[in-house]
């Protein structure tokens, strides 16, 4: 009997279907293992749940979103209420069932680093519910998002805002144990994150790319140090040497006017950095989301914002010089933050990089706007005056950034020329003038008929403006600069000049003391004048040494400048009774300018105590 046709082909099918059962199997195995790599459709079991939800999460599937939605509403609800704690786990479950939508991360890290925290009186409890939402966001959002621009720009925004600014009444609380953190990760131990004037030392990253194998305790230090920077905190010690290199080498501008590269290296030590690091492993991760470039570009903004932040106030001083400093340090007594201005060149040439591509990337719409109207027309239609593309930038983004850069130049000449770096202040007031001149011809110091710049003019007159509206960062930056500023004055001779300085110094902190009165004093009171006094002194004269001890080599120009600050150095330590390479607060007596002629002498330079 012959077989039948669908016998035959039904052969032929189960021939078929054997290689190709094969083929899928192989091919499911490349897309588990592609699957692992991108953290792609990964879903943990929901946890701490009522067995109804386990019931109904593991029963509904692809309807999880349905359940999403429905606790959307309830936490919604609760928000609206107030009742933040009561929303937090219904939120966990929401991360639970759509970890893979970046705004039930957010919304869940911003609750526990800005709701909840600010309930709690305790700067401790603070500390906890803020570094929570750090956790949330950098050790799992980012682990199941690795390629979500919104996750990394969050945490950025949180080191930045939250533990950098001065608007948390605990914000000094959560830099100091940020710092110790740091100080003990990053290096050896707190003795080894400074030198002997309290200033940073570069990180060691070679030791933790590569940290030695024999049994000593240092190199069992080192391994375990290694091992929490990438477990606990999430880190690449890789990664942080490329961000250190990049963006702690700066062109400083020598005597002789030449631009000169300098590393510096970053202050790992502060919340900026870590906002600019994370923002900047954001852009490398995804800079190929296309669908999400407007967030890319947040991004890149949050790198220059937080740039510039350290700039204005991201030297970390610490006075070692007072008895116990380690349990001070540890404790937020002995340090403070300064101006930061060898970083200055790095921020410029980060805004005159944005502004550029953002005129690139605006002439390039135009052109394809342009291509696309004409192949309109040339179809005959009478729509091609119609066509336009959408822009991804526009004149709105270049007026922001341009508006940052003009803000940006305004502050750093009057710092600049507080610190008594003449030179480089009147090359930016240059630059100012130069780049925006219909923004400059209305201030003080430009003359509109010459063209001619009078660089103290619009330094007085930008400083009476600041201090009019100034907050602690900006007041804090003004008072050094007028102390050093005083003693600059002091070492040319000119007693009076500097005496007035300090005057006005005294005068300024206590008009800001006044009108913080009503506030909460951890959070944006300055510290006793003195102490500011004191260590501004010092900071003064580690610069003048650290100048002094250049090899100015064949260079006229640099000789002539280390020889001027050898002799200001000279000068002021005998005018301030210390002995040669002596600093202030080293011990003894420090003649340090008194305008209120106290201890019975007249307004002048009198004994005082360095600190």
């Amino acid at each position: 009997m012959a077989s039948s046709p669908n016998s035959s082909r039904k052969a032929v099918y189960l021939l078929l279907l054997l290689p190709l059962l094969g083929a899928v199997a192989w091919s499911q195995g490349v897309v588990n293992r592609g699957r692992g790599q991108l953290n792609v459709a990964y879903l943990e079991p929901i946890q701490n749940a009522p067995p109804l939800m386990r019931f109904a999460t593991e029963t509904l599937g692809g309807f999880r979103g349905v359940l999403s939605t429905v606790l959307w509403m309830r936490i919604n609800q609760m928000q609206l209420d107030g009742k933040y704690y009561e929303m937090m786990q219904l939120s966990e479950w929401i991360t639970r069932l759509q970890p893979h939508t970046p705004r039930v991360w957010t919304d869940r890290a911003w609750n526990l680093a800005y709701n909840i925290s600010v309930k709690e009186k305790d700067t401790d409890e603070r500390w906890k519910w803020v570094y929570a939402g750090i956790k949330l966001l950098r050790d799992e959002a980012i682990q199941y998002n690795p390629h979500e621009p919104e996750l990394y720009w969050e945490l950025a925004w949180t080191f930045q805002h939250k533990m950098g600014q001065d608007m948390d009444v605990a914000q000094r609380k959560y830099k100091t144990i940020w710092i110790n953190w740091m100080s003990e990760l990053l290096w050896p131990s707190i003795e080894e994150c400074m030198d002997e004037n309290g200033r940073p030392v570069p990180v060691d990253f070679d030791s933790l790319i590569n940290p030695p194998q024999d049994d000593s305790e240092k190199s069992q230090n080192t391994r375990e140090r290694a091992r929490r920077l990438v477990r606990e905190f999430k880190m690449d010690p890789r990664r942080m040497r490329q961000f250190d290199r990049e963006f702690g080498t700066a062109p400083v501008l020598d005597p002789d006017g030449e631009m000169r590269e300098k590393y510096i290296g970053m202050e790992w030590r502060l919340p900026e950095t870590h906002a600019m690091y994370w923002a900047w492993i954001g852009v490398q991760k995804c800079q190929h989301n296309l669908p999400r470039l407007d967030m890319v570009r947040k991004l890149r903004r949050e790198m220059f914002q937080s740039m510039k932040i350290s700039c204005d106030r991201g030297l970390l001083l610490v006075d070692r010089n007072v008895p116990d400093w380690k349990q001070r340090y540890r404790d937020g007594q002995n340090w403070d933050l300064a101006p930061r201005l060898e970083a200055a060149e790095i921020v410029e040439q980060m805004y005159i990089r944005q502004i550029e591509w953002t005129k690139a990337k605006m002439a390039e719409q135009e052109q394809k706007s342009a291509e696309a109207k004409r192949r309109v027309e040339e179809l005959g239609s009478d729509l091609g005056q119609y066509v336009k593309l959408p822009n991804m930038v526009s004149d709105a983004t270049l007026q922001t950034f341009e508006n940052a850069h003009h803000n940006f130049y305004r502050g750093l000449v009057s710092r600049l020329y507080l610190n008594n770096q003449m030179q480089k202040a009147m090359h930016y007031f240059r630059l100012m003038a130069d780049r925006y001149p219909e923004k400059v011809k209305f201030y003080k110091g430009f003359d509109i008929n010459t063209k001619t710049l009078d660089l103290e003019a619009y330094v007085v007159s930008r400083l009476q403006e600041e201090m009019e509206s100034g907050g602690r960062s900006n007041t804090m930056q003004i008072l050094v600069g007028l102390i050093r500023r005083a003693y600059f004055m002091l070492a040319q001779g000119r007693e009076d000049d500097a005496i007035g300085l300090i005057r006005q110094a005294e005068f300024q902190h206590k008009a800001y003391q006044t009108r913080r009165l009503d506030t909460e004093e951890d959070r944006v009171k300055l510290r006793p004048f003195e102490s500011i006094h004191a260590d501004a002194l010092r900071g003064l004269m580690e610069f003048l040494d650290k100048e002094a001890a250049r090899v100015p080599g064949a260079n006229k120009q640099l000789q002539d400048h280390v020889a001027e600050m050898k002799l200001k150095a000279a000068i002021l330590r005998g005018r301030l009774g210390l002995q040669p390479g002596q600093l202030p607060g080293g011990g003894g007596a420090v003649n340090m300018i008194n305008p209120s002629g106290e201890n019975g002498g007249e307004s002048g330079v009198t004994p005082g105590a360095g600190n």
